[in-house]
């Protein structure tokens, strides 16, 4: 599932390489065919309309014994005892896999590619919102030539997720009694809601517009902007530069999530139950104890930073009055 979902991004021709090979212990020496035990690759790509077809499709190769049956082929296969599949450091497609898969993207549209992917706009700050809990570990390396020859530069990181990141940072980042979690439930499907809110300046760090996220299993399923919190019936205008919500929609039925999430992962569907959730959260987010007092602090401060930026300004416009009348007289 969503395997495809990146092909449009890949470059003019939609090109993705996959190349697999399972485990031999699973096999066990029980070979149903010959190539059981081989590496199979295929190219997927997206053929343009053609013929009585309206819209692409994606197809991928396989020739395989496609002269006798023709789109009912076998996938290329080849025999090696292992395959240089894994980075080491800067260096691609340096270290040995017995067994694996390996996906590569051709001329990807990568936000943030003219960056280390390990810098503030590089990827690494994307996925990290994309996936603020990912369940099984993840390792980047930035392996472009354009990036080589720095021997003290670091290469690779994990990926913790935006989630733990914060949980790390958290005394740095974050206003004192954040993050709040509160369980609330939206025309009967379960979800919670942890409530982040940044110390001034701070919040740019982890996320660019997104208000509120909305993942299932650790992963984002779709968000609201940040002009959510301006909205009158929330009330946040002083603290929507500073807050961050993340709605953990995992526990919802299958029905709930075809109601809210479109299957490209990116937005949420209109809908009922899309107008209810924003209710609760609306409610929630007006009537948070805390999100209440760091309003009105916040308030105070800009309140008292316009008067002490206003004093200079009066003292100026005093002291023309005083030439002038002095001048008249």
């Amino acid at each position: 599932m969503g395997g495809t979902g990146v092909l449009e991004f890949c470059g003019k021709q939609n090109l993705q390489l996959i190349l697999s090979r399972r485990s031999p212990k699973i096999l066990d020496g029980n070979f149903a065919h010959p190539t059981d035990d081989e590496w199979g690759f295929t190219i997927v790509r997206r053929e343009d309309p053609s013929g009585n077809r309206r819209s692409s499709s994606y197809t991928f190769l396989a020739p395989v014994g496609a002269d006798e049956v023709q789109q009912k082929g076998e996938v290329l296969t080849f025999t090696s005892d292992t395959m240089p599949l894994f980075p080491d450091g800067a260096n691609p497609y340096a270290r040995e896999a017995e067994f694996g898969s390996l996906i590569k993207l051709y001329e990807y549209s990568m936000p943030g590619h003219r960056s280390h992917i390990l810098r503030k706009s590089g990827l690494l700050a994307r996925l990290e919102v994309l996936i603020p809990e990912p369940a099984l570990p993840i390792r980047l390396h930035e392996c472009r030539a354009a990036y080589g020859g720095d021997e003290a530069r670091s290469y690779e990181t994990n990926l913790a997720g935006f989630s733990i990141r914060l949980e790390q940072g958290k005394g740095d980042n974050l206003e004192p009694d954040f993050p709040v979690s509160v369980e609330m439930t939206c025309a009967g499907e379960p979800m919670t809601a942890t409530i982040f809110a940044f110390k001034k300046g701070r919040a740019e760090t982890y996320r660019k517009s997104e208000g509120i996220i909305f993942t299932v299993n650790g992963q984002t399923h779709g968000y609201l902007t940040l002009d959510f919190f301006r909205r009158t019936r929330v009330g946040l205008s002083y603290l929507a530069d500073s807050v961050l919500v993340i709605v953990d929609c995992t526990k919802i039925s299958g029905r709930g999530r075809e109601l809210l999430f479109m299957n490209s992962r990116d937005r949420l569907r209109d809908g009922e139950l899309r107008k209810h959730l924003e209710q609760e959260l609306e409610d929630l987010l007006k009537n948070q104890p805390g999100l209440k007092a760091l309003r009105e602090r916040r308030r105070q401060e800009l309140i008292g930073s316009r008067i002490e930026y206003s004093k200079p300004l009066q003292q100026i416009l005093k002291s023309i009055l005083q030439n002038s009348v002095a001048a008249h007289s």
